[in-house]
Formats: structure tokens, sequence, C-alpha cells
């Protein structure tokens, strides 16, 4: 996963995901959200090591965060975890 600065600049590598990730991220501008292989997984925004907050999520639909919740939708089924 890389950062660019909105300035433009050199991208910078923030995280190593431990499978290919899927088309969705979001964030809280404190942390990027994704969902990789391992489930709904979090980084800060200035990098470091990912950390699971749900597990057994390989798919979804749509995917959103807001600061105290990450949404994702599987199929018709909308769930949340608290980002801690």
């Amino acid at each position: 996963m890389l950062s660019v600065p909105r300035t433009g600049g050199s991208a910078t590598v923030i995280a190593q995901a431990s499978y290919t990730l899927g088309e969705g991220l979001a964030t809280d501008g404190h942390y990027v959200f994704f969902v990789d292989g391992s489930g709904v997984e979090r980084v800060p925004t200035t990098g470091g090591t990912p950390q699971l907050l749900a597990a057994s999520v390989a798919q979804y639909d749509a995917f959103a965060a807001d600061g105290i919740y990450v949404y994702f939708a599987q199929g018709t089924t909308i769930e949340r975890v608290r980002s801690p």
C-alpha cells in the first residue's frame, strides 16, 4: 500500500498486505481501512503494521469508515466493526 502527497512527489510504502488488496479502501484521516485475505484491517496513514479488526471477511460489496466504525456489506447484510 502506498501513499503519495496531494501536492505530488514520491510514493511512500505505508504497509505490506498479506494478500492482494480488493478495490476498496477507506480512511478516517488517521487510518486506512482495507480488506485482504485476513479480513478487515487498518493501518495508520503514516505507515505501520496492519491491525486485524474483523476476521473471515474475504469478499464485500461496499466498504466505508466514519472514524468510529468500519462498515462493510456482504450480500444482503451490512456489518460494522468498531475501530479501536
